[in-house]
């Protein structure tokens, strides 16, 4: 039996919803999708591939094509191309410009590996990677590398950084800005005051 292909070239929209269907018996593949994005996802895009293996009918490589733009409930995703191969257990977004955010998390790159069973996402590419983290008192952190790697903790994230790092600190959004100096109108000077006060009186004894 030939493994199944299917090429979609509308715009997808996929709902996942492991948690209404019945456990999987002992042995079983769990959905590979839901491993990654959680129990709810809407993903749209151009076309859409999926290959599937000829004996145990579950998918192996899955890939997307066209303003892909995935709405989760581990992460949002935006790219050009967008490929998961569950064989070597990564997910590879591409594109000119890719968007990342989960949780307190947002991140934007030119390449995006994400490693299914370790959870570490990996910021590489043009543009140069850049990522920020709000921390629970709102500030936020921001790392700018040539390359970054997430670590996902059950706490928290760790950032790594490497090749000409900078971070910055900025104010959280909701902190009230510091208010400028309100600048006051010049005051009118009467000219009769100038005149006095260049030319003064002067006693000529006349």
């Amino acid at each position: 039996m030939k493994g199944l292909r299917w090429a979609i070239a509308l715009a997808l929209t996929v709902a996942v919803a492991a948690a209404q269907e019945p456990a999987p018996e002992e042995g079983a593949g769990s959905d590979p999708l839901a491993d990654i994005f959680g129990e709810e996802m809407t993903m749209k895009a151009g076309r859409m591939q999926m290959d599937f293996d000829p004996e145990t009918g579950e998918m192996t490589v899955m890939q997307i094509e066209g303003a892909v733009d995935i709405v989760s409930q581990n992460m949002n995703l935006a790219c050009d191309k967008l490929e998961i191969d569950m064989v070597k257990q990564i997910m590879i977004a591409t594109g000119k410009l890719v968007d990342f955010e989960r949780e307190d998390v947002k991140g934007r790159c030119g390449r995006l590996e994400y490693e299914i069973e370790t959870k570490k996402t990996h910021f590489t590419g043009v543009p140069r990677p850049r990522v920020q983290q709000r921390e629970k008192s709102g500030r936020i952190t921001e790392t700018v590398a040539d390359r970054i790697t997430m670590i996902q903790n059950k706490n928290k994230n760790n950032i790594l950084w490497d090749g000409n790092a900078e971070l910055r600190v900025l104010p959280s959004p909701s902190a009230p800005k510091a208010e400028s100096a309100e600048k006051k109108p010049a005051e009118r000077i009467d000219n009769g005051s100038v005149g006095r006060l260049r030319s003064p009186a002067v006693d000529t004894g006349r």
